[in-house]
């Protein structure tokens, strides 16, 4: 089936190549021509007035194309505006957006999105391979090119955080044809059991290996490239990005919604002097709220020239820098023939706003609505039955039995994914907060997948949350229900919510819900239109400064890192209590007190890919 499957990509390939080497020579029309635009040439960093033949989903010829023009042929006129490879998003997870994968492409491509490079591992953690299957066969049609990466986050946390995908799944979405990368790799990952036949695998089909190289360097980090890793999405310094890309990585420079890198890492172009050539832009997580307000690929854009780079450099890492980065520039990152015709056309090089999306030659968005036709498919049945809670929550289920003392707290900064083992001084009343805490709150993480009843409890700092509770399934990780608070109240009370939406986003106060996002599928999407899901988002986006009054945007995605107990140093949180985090040893539980006793979490032996 696989052989059968990879002939036949090929021979559609080969079919679209050939009609666009007709048209480029004069032997058939062009359907579609953009005319007399400013195009951005990737490879010789110049402005070029020319002409864009297309032929079908290619790129037939580029420059003086009247040999292309037949009596049938669409033109466009251009006249005015710059001409760009459509943007290419080499590293994105797509449930922290809420949003299907046909919803999100009306969002992406209106930016000037035109592919995509995601693991669909959330949706495999929930529901296994069907669900990662359902996804993929939803995206033809929508504008977005969906580029499979999968990777061993899939098999979720071993005996802290159980998947519904095996190893054998896992195995198969590695050798699937519609994979380009293998994802999230580094020397340490490679110890893992079994981790080594998919690394073999993805050699064999000779895609590109993703790294994950947040806080490696030296030793680690020459290991790491060793081994195959091309690329890094966890850079946070300049200083980092300069090792790196002297090791030969190309670095996908993140700006999301818990992790903002940007202005830290281009110094390393900017002030350094290091080639634009050797970075891409990425997001990895962002809330929808921001995606529709501030926008994705685009809003990078901008950022990076108000910081000092050049534009031309700019469009460079949002087109070639992130196809090479996945290895998929034979068909992305540049207007040239026989790309693949996916193109947006801006009225400038400095707010790039959108003026014409053109995705596989057909008009797809034009100043910033989205043309193609809208899915009203209904997703399946069982999509809309995910949390399963032992029984409904209570206050008592969020007091934390003991007297206080010395513990450790989860260190959260806003605008990083990394968090600090914290050894503070906490007063608890009846395992409650006390009046004034002084910006710690708790956090706990219920299991929502197998009804079994463990719900952590620890501290957390850095959230500046206070007067209420947040819930959400959104979260990294196995995608639990996580609860943040000081008022325990207010906690049970967002958290049943959650329940009843079959997923999504609640604030609370004491005793009435301020705000919610309902997200039924998955208990991480919504099928409805984007403007109604984008405006519980924001709802719960102001509910958050407003009634909880926290003053940082994207707080979710940095709370919901604190849960991801495998990766990214230091303290987490799981459904089975506290755990530290290190680069080179497993994850290890800890008491909340520094005089506790050891408590290994009562579950099966680790998940392994053997």
């Amino acid at each position: 089936m696989r052989e059968a499957e990879s002939v036949k990509l090929v021979e559609a390939e080969a079919l679209s190549r050939e009609r666009a080497a007709e048209v480029a020579v004069g032997r058939a029309a062009a359907d579609l021509v953009l005319r007399g635009g400013r195009v951005v040439d990737v490879y010789t960093r110049r402005l070029v007035r020319a002409d864009v033949a297309i032929a079908g989903d290619r790129i037939a010829a580029v420059g003086e194309v009247a040999q292309t023009i037949g009596d049938a042929t669409e033109a466009v006129d251009c006249d005015g505006f710059f001409v760009l490879p459509g943007f290419v998003e080499p590293h994105l997870h797509v449930g922290s957006s809420g949003l299907t994968i046909e919803r999100l492409a009306e969002v992406l491509v209106a930016r000037g999105t035109v592919a995509m490079s995601t693991c669909l591992y959330e949706a495999a953690v929930v529901l296994g391979l069907p669900a990662v299957e359902e996804l993929l066969d939803r995206s033809p049609g929508t504008g977005l090119d969906v580029l499979l990466s999968p990777f061993g986050g899939a098999l979720g946390m071993g005996p802290l955080g159980a998947s519904r995908m095996g190893p054998e799944e896992l195995r198969t979405l590695v050798e699937d044809e519609r994979t380009v990368e293998l994802r999230e790799w580094n020397y340490p990952s490679s110890k893992l059991p079994g981790s080594r036949e998919l690394w073999l695998e993805a050699m064999r089909r000779n895609i590109v290996v993703g790294g994950h190289l947040e806080g490696l360097r030296g030793p680690l980090l020459q290991g790491s490239v060793a081994l195959g890793v091309c690329s890094d999405h966890e850079t946070a310094t300049a200083e980092e990005a300069a090792e790196k890309v002297a090791a030969g990585v190309i670095v996908q420079i993140r700006e999301g919604s818990g992790a903002r890198d940007l202005r830290a890492v281009l110094p390393a172009i900017t002030e350094h002097g290091l080639d634009a050539g050797c970075f891409a832009f990425s997001t990895d997580e962002q809330e929808l709220d921001s995606l529709v307000e501030e926008g994705h690929i685009d809003r990078k854009l901008r950022m990076a020239v108000r910081e000092g780079l050049g534009p031309i450099d700019a469009v460079r890492m949002a087109t070639l820098g992130a196809a090479r980065s996945i290895g998929v520039e034979r068909n992305y990152g540049a207007v040239a023939p026989g790309r693949v015709a996916s193109l947006a056309v801006v009225e400038d090089l400095a707010e790039f706003t959108l003026r014409l999306v053109v995705s596989r030659g057909q008009v797809a968005a034009e100043n910033g609505e989205y043309l193609l036709a809208r899915s009203e498919r209904p997703y399946p049945a069982p999509w809309s039955e995910t949390i399963h809670l032992e029984r409904e929550l209570e206050a008592e289920d969020f007091l934390i039995d003991h007297p206080g003392g010395t513990l450790r707290v989860i260190g959260v900064t806003p605008g990083s994914l990394a968090t600090a083992e914290l050894i503070e001084e906490v007063e608890l009343e009846d395992g409650r907060l006390p009046a004034g805490s002084e910006g710690v709150a708790k956090l706990a993480v219920a299991d929502r997948h197998e009804a079994s009843g463990r719900i952590g409890l620890g501290l957390i700092r850095g959230l500046e949350i206070t007067g209420g509770a947040v819930a959400t399934t959104i979260n990294p990780g196995v995608s639990n229900l996580m609860v943040i608070g000081d008022d325990e109240d207010a906690m049970a009370l967002a958290a049943n919510r959650v329940r009843a939406l079959g997923g999504g986003t609640v604030v609370a106060s004491a005793d009435r819900v301020v705000a919610e996002l309902a997200l039924p599928l998955l208990g991480l999407f919504s099928h409805r239109p984007v403007a109604e899901v984008a405006t519980g988002s924001e709802q719960v986006a102001r509910a958050l400064r407003e009634t909880l009054g926290c003053p940082h945007a994207g707080i979710l995605t940095n709370a919901g890192f604190a849960c991801l107990a495998s990766v990214i140093p230091a303290l987490k949180l799981c459904e089975h209590g506290l755990v530290r985090v290190g680069h080179l040893d497993p994850p290890q539980p800890v008491e909340l007190a520094l005089d506790g006793a050891f408590t290994a979490p009562a579950q099966a032996a680790t998940t392994t890919l053997d």
